[in-house]
């Protein structure tokens, strides 16, 4: 093997492992969401993170974050469960953007059952070694009741991504 090939394998083998982190990074996002550790998401995000949930709120650093979660997601979602996938996420240095799909059957405080689907927009970047959410952004297909489903009842909400987050 060349030298020019063995670079070309160690960078492209860089790459993946880079994708590999970014989407066990998401993955532990969803787990820790759906346990309610509000500290362990917000540990999540970058110092400055941003947690952008349209409608639902928007929040700026990690201590806002955790308190976003603690004080409004708490009180309005007693169940969640976060399944993301088809992840697409391009790694540029210590910086990084993903479009991930994702559904979340929820329990609002009302009792009333949700199907949740739409797509976050993140961006990631490398603090210490580590990549943490820049930012998070999510976009929603619909949300409608788990009696009447995404056929007969959709509540759309945000359904156009900023051009910002590209």
């Amino acid at each position: 093997m060349t030298t020019k090939t063995s670079k070309s394998l160690e960078s492209r083998i860089r790459a993946l492992e880079e994708i590999e982190a970014i989407k066990r990074l998401k993955y532990e996002y969803c787990f820790t969401l759906d346990k309610r550790d509000w500290k362990g998401v917000a540990r999540l995000f970058a110092k400055d993170g941003v947690a952008d949930y349209g409608s639902i709120g928007k929040r700026r650093g990690r201590t806002e974050i955790a308190k976003f979660f603690e004080n409004v997601i708490s009180k309005d979602f007693t169940f969640f469960c976060h399944m993301v996938h088809n992840p697409l996420i391009n790694v540029r240095g210590n910086k990084a953007t993903g479009k991930w799909y994702a559904e979340t059957p929820a329990t609002f405080a009302s009792d009333k059952a949700r199907w949740i689907t739409g797509w976050y927009e993140d961006k990631y970047i490398k603090e210490d070694g580590v990549w943490k959410f820049l930012s998070t952004k999510s976009f929603y297909f619909y949300i409608s009741s788990y009696e009447k489903g995404w056929g007969k009842e959709r509540f759309l909400t945000e359904t156009t991504p900023d051009s910002s987050s590209e």
